[in-house]
């Protein structure tokens, strides 16, 4: 039997089928060959799948019960955004500490996009939502902590959003 190396996604449990980003053939080569491949290609997946796919295998962890989350393009309101090798990790991860400290009632987003650390907050499907509701986030952050807006604009801004 061949045997190959699948470098994608495999379902949680075993219960759904790989998504191959790419295959390659490994029968013949070393465990440390075969990780040096696996490192080399670096893969970014993205994966597919239909909702029915989602509900079964939530419904199959063990009885525990989860909330299925779409993923679409949406907005979200940006705290933070830096490309300062030096800082930016840091900082960001202060915002975001901050942020959650308040309380507002939303996600709250820190993320890396080389080069570019950010801290967002929210999951809005339309920018007129995402402008309402920072507005009312502003009047908090300069009530409670001013300091987080020493970092430069406050802007609603383009995201792939979490949708329950």
């Amino acid at each position: 039997m061949k045997k190959t190396l699948l470098i994608g996604f495999i379902g949680l449990l075993g219960l759904v089928g790989p998504i191959r980003a790419q295959e390659v053939e490994v029968d013949s080569l070393p465990a440390q060959e075969q990780l040096r491949i696996f490192t080399e290609l670096e893969p970014e997946v993205t994966i597919h799948q239909s909702g029915s796919v989602e509900r079964l295998i939530t419904s199959r962890v063990q009885g525990v019960e989860r909330e299925v989350t779409t993923v679409k393009k949406g907005y979200r309101i940006q705290f933070y955004s830096s490309n300062d090798a030096k800082r930016a990790a840091n900082e960001s991860a202060k915002v975001a500490e901050q942020l959650r400290k308040l309380n507002l009632g939303y996600d709250i987003y820190r993320t890396y996009q080389a080069p570019f650390w950010r801290v967002r907050v929210g999951n809005f499907e339309t920018q007129e939502e995402a402008n309402e509701v920072m507005d009312e986030l502003l009047e908090i952050v300069r009530k409670q902590a001013p300091k987080l807006l020493e970092n430069g604009g406050v802007y609603s801004t383009h995201d792939e959003v979490e949708i329950n």
